[in-house]
């Protein structure tokens, strides 16, 4: 036989700080290829084990997203709730009431549930394409494709075999047929298929394969929703924007996160700036009432640790050291910026969900129009939340409690999953995590995007 043989054999190592992925090609002709791969605990790269951007500015930005939200924390529950809610027993210990614990309760509550969003849309993957990406072949082109496998079916009528002697022919496509008895009818059948002409195979995988593109950067495949990142260095899917306060892409996989991130940032500003308001006005009223008492009663008013006692009645200090008012000041400048700054991308990014439109083909010129197709306008809440493993109604976009949970990840049927995506992966094994979602109060699987979008 003429050619030579390729053997390939592949090796994987794992060293203890830096892994290598080494993958050696031997044949006979003594030619060797090696190719080896830097496997990093975190990064961007396809190999990387964990994902994380290592961008100095973004992490930057992330260390002071932390740092305001710990600040705010402290502002509120060691300097602003005490003097407020608080209440001191015989041996003049202060504590906090059931109002002032609740209240501090909440407001970390807030603020973890917001730090925690953050990490998440930090360190998950928002879309990255693969490198062995493949493009998702249409219901005609997979026809076309078993049917080029299977080769091409013949009707009865196309293949007129009549009984004949054995001295006799059938003259057909070109071939001579003899000796054409009832045992022989399938043979015959096959020589006549393999005479007509074929057409070629209409899906050609490859860079001249129809709806393939290729990106520039990447040298792979690039899905039609797919932009690249020249900071992540990857193409995401869905990508709406690089943003540096959350240190990562903002695209399919993590858009969930991004929205509670940002959601729950403006609660705790919203929720600071009210107990704020709240706390000045009490604080104008005690000094007020105070003022009108010693004027028209003439009583006399006595200050203590506990706080400011009029005609009997002991009323609470605002703070309990003036250089605290710089404090609470930091707290309203903060509250006010970034609450109206969160609240302004909260309704920007209102308008990308329900239109699947991101800000990247909303420059390049797209239009929900062009952009939905067949997909009605609540599929983008589904394509953000997912659709959820358990169901309560028929109404696959009503709301769900794990929509404002930041331990839950979009979850899709895995039947749905290359369609969401806009590409599939030749050597994918299916993980538990997208497995198919059963539909409530009906006895079968969701097969296709067109059931839930």
């Amino acid at each position: 036989m003429a050619g030579s043989i390729m053997q390939r054999k592949s090796k994987a190592a794992i060293h203890s700080n830096n892994a290598v992925i080494t993958q050696r090609s031997s044949s006979n002709n003594n030619n060797m290829k090696i190719a080896s791969v830097q496997r990093r605990k975190f990064g961007t790269s396809p190999f990387d084990e964990h994902w994380l951007n290592l961008d100095c500015c973004g992490l930057i930005c992330a260390c002071l997203t932390y740092c305001l939200h710990l600040y705010g924390c402290y502002s509120v529950c060691f300097i602003l709730i005490p003097p407020w809610m608080s209440y001191h027993d015989s041996e003049g210990i202060r504590h906090l009431t059931m109002m002032g614990q609740l209240n501090c309760f909440a407001f970390v509550g807030v603020a973890v549930m917001a730090v925690l969003s953050h990490l998440k849309a930090m360190m998950t993957d928002p879309g990255a394409v693969p490198p062995d990406a493949k493009p998702v072949l249409s219901a005609d082109e997979l026809a076309a494709l078993e049917q080029s496998e299977k080769g091409p079916s013949l009707k009865p009528e196309e293949v007129n075999l009549r009984p004949s002697s054995p001295t006799s022919g059938l003259q057909e496509g070109g071939i001579t047929m003899s000796s054409v008895t009832a045992a022989g009818a399938g043979a015959a059948v096959a020589a006549v298929a393999a005479s007509l002409p074929t057409k070629p195979n209409p899906v050609t995988p490859g860079p001249a394969g129809k709806g393939r593109r290729l990106c520039r950067r990447c040298n792979s495949f690039k899905p039609q929703r797919a932009h690249h990142c020249s900071i992540c260095k990857r193409c995401i899917v869905k990508m709406d924007h690089h943003c540096p306060w959350v240190n990562n892409c903002v695209g399919i996989g993590n858009h969930k996160f991004f929205l509670l991130f940002i959601f729950y940032t403006c609660v705790s500003c919203c929720y600071s700036m009210s107990l704020l308001v709240m706390r000045f006005y009490l604080c104008v009223g005690t000094h007020t009432r105070h003022h009108r008492h010693q004027h028209h009663h003439g009583a006399v008013s006595i200050t203590t640790d506990a706080g400011v006692t009029i005609g009997g009645k002991e009323e609470g200090h605002c703070l309990d050291d003036p250089a605290q008012l710089l404090n609470l000041i930091g707290l309203v400048v903060e509250a006010m910026l970034f609450g109206l700054f969160t609240l302004c991308m909260m309704c920007d990014q209102w308008s990308v969900v329900t239109s699947r439109l991101t800000h990247i083909d909303r420059l390049k010129g797209e239009t929900s129009s062009s952009m939905n197709g067949r997909f009605k306008k609540s599929s983008g809440l589904n394509e953000v939340f997912g659709i959820g493993r358990k169901l309560g109604s028929n109404r696959q976009d009503s709301f769900r409690a794990d929509w404002l949970s930041p331990f839950v990840s979009a979850c899709f049927p895995s039947s749905m999953q290359d369609e969401i995506m806009g590409f599939c992966r030749p050597c994918c094994g299916t993980s538990s995590q997208n497995s198919d979602v059963e539909m409530p109060n009906r006895n079968r699987m969701v097969r296709s995007v067109d059931e839930i979008v």
